[in-house]
């Protein structure tokens, strides 16, 4: 848990490359790691609990286009962190995308990152198929949801 202060071994590392944060982190304390550590290009959130502006705040700052961005159990986040990374063509390096248990990861959402983030070469989406009520439309299978992505992510090996 980092409360109040940017660890300094954080800060005297301004050429990190990779960095993976589990459990809670302020979000004061997140963006002064990014201002210190802009030449991330592997992020990692394991049950991180953060904010679209705190993933603006990364996607925004990295020098680099990002190879890899973990968002495992982060729920907290909503689709405006996709359209983040599919505004423009700074993240189309990107060849991880982990977004394993975050109910708020849509089609839709998926559709605007593959068409700006075509290097993705694996995709982790597990939860992403949720079990339906049976008043919704029980007759669509798994395949009918994973095939438009498989389309959308040709390169991709894809865990769901």
């Amino acid at each position: 848990y980092i409360d109040s202060e940017v660890p300094d071994s954080i800060v005297l590392c301004r050429s990190l490359e990779e960095l993976h944060l589990h459990g809670r982190i302020l979000p004061k304390v997140f963006e002064d790691i990014l201002t210190q550590c802009r030449e991330l290009v592997v992020f990692g959130f394991t049950g991180v609990h953060i904010t679209d502006n705190v993933m603006c705040c990364l996607l925004s700052n990295t020098h680099h286009s990002l190879h890899s961005l973990i968002l495992t159990e982060c729920k907290n986040l909503t689709t405006k962190t996709l359209e983040l990374l599919s505004q423009g063509n700074k993240h189309h390096d990107l060849r991880i995308l982990r977004l394993s248990n975050c109910p708020w990861v849509t089609l839709s959402s998926l559709r605007n990152v593959s068409r700006c983030c075509r290097s993705i070469q694996y995709l982790d989406i597990t939860g992403f198929i949720r079990p339906c009520d049976e008043d919704q439309k029980p007759n669509i299978s798994i395949n009918d949801i994973i095939q438009p992505i498989k389309d959308m992510f040709p390169l991709a090996s894809i865990d769901y």
